[in-house]
C-alpha cells in the first residue's frame, strides 16, 4: 500500500513538474516573439533613417541603443515644441489685448534667454541672464 502511495506521489509530481516545463517554454517563446517584433519595428525605423547609406545593419543591442536615443531626441523636440507652442500662444494673447507684442530671445534648444515689452528689452535680459 505504502508503495503505491508513493508511486502515486511520484506521478503527480512528475505531472506538475512537466506542466511547468510546458509553461517555462511557452513563456519563454512568447517574450522571444515580443523581442523579434521589438528587433523588425527598430530594425524598419533604423532602415528608414539610413536609407541610402551602405550601413550594416547593427545587432539586437546597438539597434535598441539607437532606438532609445532616437526616442530621447524625440522626446527633447517635443519639449521645445511644446515651449516654442506655448510662447506662440503667450505672443498671440499680447496681440489680442492690444497691447505692445513684446521681444523673446531663445536659444537653440527654445528656452527663453529674456523677454521684455521691445526686442531691444528681451536681447538686454538675455545678456543679463547669461552674464555677457
Amino acid at each position: 500500500e505504502l508503495r503505491r502511495l508513493l508511486d502515486q506521489q511520484r506521478e503527480r509530481m512528475d505531472a506538475e513538474m512537466a506542466e511547468l516545463r510546458d509553461q517555462r517554454e511557452q513563456m519563454q517563446n512568447a517574450l522571444l516573439a515580443r523581442f523579434q517584433v521589438v528587433e523588425q519595428k527598430a530594425l524598419a525605423a533604423w532602415s528608414e533613417t539610413h536609407s541610402g547609406t551602405n550601413a550594416d545593419a547593427p545587432d539586437l543591442v546597438s539597434l535598441l541603443d539607437w532606438t532609445l536615443a532616437e526616442r530621447d531626441m524625440l522626446v527633447e523636440d517635443r519639449r521645445r515644441l511644446d515651449y516654442l507652442t506655448d510662447l506662440v500662444q503667450w505672443k498671440a494673447s499680447l496681440y489680442s489685448k492690444g497691447g505692445s507684442d513684446g521681444g523673446v530671445v531663445v536659444d537653440a534648444s527654445g528656452k527663453a534667454l529674456g523677454e521684455g515689452d521691445t526686442l531691444r528689452g528681451a536681447i538686454d535680459a538675455a545678456r543679463n541672464v547669461e552674464g555677457a
